[in-house]
């Protein structure tokens, strides 16, 4: 599947999110107060190490995949016309020397 870099970049932002909120949910059960006298182990919230550390190593699993998709493209794209790598620095530093360029053309 293709993704624009916006939409790469707004899946990543989705997969870090989803990868905090199971890490906070985590955070949240793994200790929990119960009253002296209550039963302990009907207010034991549901909690499952093995599942949640899975569902998180397969989101960082994603995460990478991702980030190493837009690390792909960023290095070897170029931008037509131009000689320039779209990841690199140089567009950065050409491009004053291209719009200076492109304004004594016009």
């Amino acid at each position: 599947m293709q993704y624009t870099s916006a939409q790469a970049a707004k899946l990543l932002r989705k997969l870090g999110e989803e990868h905090q909120l199971l890490l906070n949910d985590e955070m949240n059960t793994c200790v929990f107060l119960a009253a002296t006298g209550e039963d302990v182990d009907s207010l034991r919230p549901g909690y499952d190490y093995t599942a949640t550390q899975q569902e998180l190593a397969a989101l960082e699993a994603k995460i990478r995949k991702v980030r190493h998709a837009i690390n792909v493209f960023n290095s070897t794209t170029t931008i037509d016309g131009h000689d320039l790598c779209s990841g690199c620095d140089s567009p950065l530093f050409k491009k004053p020397g291209v719009d200076r360029y492109s304004q004594v053309i016009c």
